[in-house]
């Protein structure tokens, strides 16, 4: 999403540059829902004998066998972002935090609604990847100490915009009373910040989303979106690439 991948690959190159006799090769599926491309991306990778594959996986469960059959071809792997299941030990995993940081989410819809009970929804994006249900954990795990939060619909956005967009216009007619709105990735940010704006709503449904694109960040000035969450994805690009060429050596 947005430039966040922009700053993963700044990240990787940086680091990259550090050595003189490292080449970064970037390439990536169109859509995170695209696991068989992803899978045959990787593949593809594997056969070319690739020295190191630093990635992040669509599908926790589906790409450890990729991960695994690198591993087997002696091609050390790093993951970013978002990591397999399970989790081989020989393959760091560079990410945010995503249970912890999603877990603040029920305070900060909380504290903008004034602390009263609402009713919120949750838009996930695409479940099975780490990244999603590890966010979704976070959030529920954060609900349990806000009770005046009551849950009243979850859809995920397949993080596609325009599927975000339809979503939210269904739950908030579905739910003429909803207070708030957590959003668990930019496209699903963006599509439920349109659909309040069409519904009139805007200031007065409450959304908590996460990345920092400028469109998001827009909606943040304009009163639109409420809070976001921030990751550092250089970091993550950054330190995937040294790890890799680290193992590699």
């Amino acid at each position: 999403g947005f430039d966040f991948w922009e700053q993963v690959k700044t990240g990787a190159e940086c680091a990259a540059s550090k050595h003189e006799d490292v080449t970064v090769q970037w390439d990536g599926v169109t859509a995170e829902t695209d696991v068989t491309g992803q899978v045959n991306l990787l593949q593809n990778f594997i056969t070319q004998g690739v020295d190191g594959l630093v990635y992040a996986a669509t599908d926790a469960k589906v790409l450890h066998d990729v991960t695994q059959q690198a591993l087997d071809a002696g091609i050390p792997v790093v993951n970013i972002d978002s990591g397999t299941d399970p989790q081989p030990e020989n393959v760091p995993v560079f990410a945010t935090d995503n249970v912890a940081s999603a877990e603040q989410v029920a305070g900060l819809l909380s504290d903008a609604i004034g602390g009263k009970s609402g009713e919120i929804a949750f838009i996930p994006f695409q479940r099975g990847t780490a990244t999603n249900e590890q966010r979704a954990e976070g959030f529920k795990r954060g609900l349990e100490d806000h009770p005046e939060l009551e849950l009243v619909a979850e859809q995920p956005s397949q993080s596609d915009y325009d599927r975000a967009l339809q979503v939210t216009t269904d739950i908030l007619t579905a739910n003429p009373n909803l207070k708030g709105i957590f959003a668990a990735n930019e496209p699903g940010v963006l599509g439920a910040a349109e659909a309040v704006r069409q519904a009139g709503k805007s200031g007065k449904v409450t959304i908590v989303g996460w990345d920092a694109s400028p469109d998001e960040i827009k909606g943040v000035r304009d009163g639109v979106i409420d809070a976001l969450i921030v990751q550092n994805p250089f970091r993550m690009g950054f330190d995937g690439v040294n790890a890799v060429v680290e193992q590699v050596r």
